[in-house]
């Protein structure tokens, strides 16, 4: 049983990505040499496309909260490798990420996060991390079709609540220095679409884009605050999923459980 679930999405998936390798190998050597708009669409195509093998369904509020007319720094809880390939599925208009080093020997991931323009970061190396919050700056500011979503927790959460971990202050620069809004998304229930012992109809995932913060909040109050704010609103609207998700796992159940 749990072998058939990866086998469905090896068979279903596989000849997709098969398909769009050549571009994504092109876009990862050579990401200067093709436009944000270009590279984004040929990506979000393929990704949309995984989320009926993935079987997932989005439940999604609050987009009326993102911007029409400026680029943004998104700013998410993290509980799987899942809500990138997630959020590339779901959004329309180009995103991009800040990521840990080490997504970039994930496989496809890893190239496909290159070839948008994705920026790593090694946290063990604190000069590398400042150029990397420089780089998002970079970015946000020359490339306003295209926002960021940054993770700053630093990696995947690993309670069993699901509770979100602390958040690091620095994540929330690159919009400082930008002059960009900051949106924050509490996303829930990626953690079960490639767990083998879970078996469901559809895979619910919650996302709900939180109220805007601009720059000008920032006048009296230090990134750290500001992080504690953003922190705090997201874990209230992370525990309200949690406490939906009972009545979603009702919904789409099928056979065995195991959460």
């Amino acid at each position: 049983m749990h072998l058939r679930k990866y086998v469905r999405y090896v068979c279903g998936i596989l000849p997709k990505v098969s398909v769009t390798s050549h571009k994504i190998n092109k876009y990862a050597r050579h990401p200067e040499k093709t436009t944000v708009e270009k590279k984004y669409k040929d990506i979000h195509k393929l990704l949309k496309s995984t989320m009926k093998n993935f079987k997932i369904e989005f439940i999604v509020g609050g987009a009326e909260n993102i911007p029409e007319n400026t680029n943004v720094l998104f700013v998410s809880n993290h509980q799987s490798m899942m809500d990138a390939v997630s959020f590339l599925g779901y959004f329309e208009r180009p995103v991009s990420f800040l990521s840990k080093i080490e997504v970039k020997k994930y496989p496809i991931i890893g190239k496909i996060v290159t070839g948008l323009d994705g920026v790593f970061m090694d946290r063990s190396n604190m000069r590398q991390e400042i150029k990397s919050i420089r780089r998002v700056t970079e970015l946000l500011e020359n490339n306003p079709e295209r926002s960021f979503i940054i993770f700053p927790e630093g990696t995947r959460t690993k309670e069993k609540d699901y509770k979100i971990g602390e958040f690091k202050a620095g994540a929330l620069k690159p919009a400082y220095r930008a002059n960009k809004p900051i949106i924050p998304i509490a996303i829930y229930g990626t953690f079960r679409i490639l767990n083998p012992n879970v078996h469901l109809k559809r895979y619910p995932v919650q996302i709900q884009f939180l109220k805007p913060h601009n720059i000008e909040e920032f006048d009296n109050i230090t990134t750290t605050e500001m992080s504690d704010i953003i922190h705090d609103e997201i874990a209230r609207e992370v525990e309200r999923m949690h406490e939906r998700d009972e009545k979603l796992l009702k919904k789409y159940k099928k056979g065995k459980l195991v959460k």
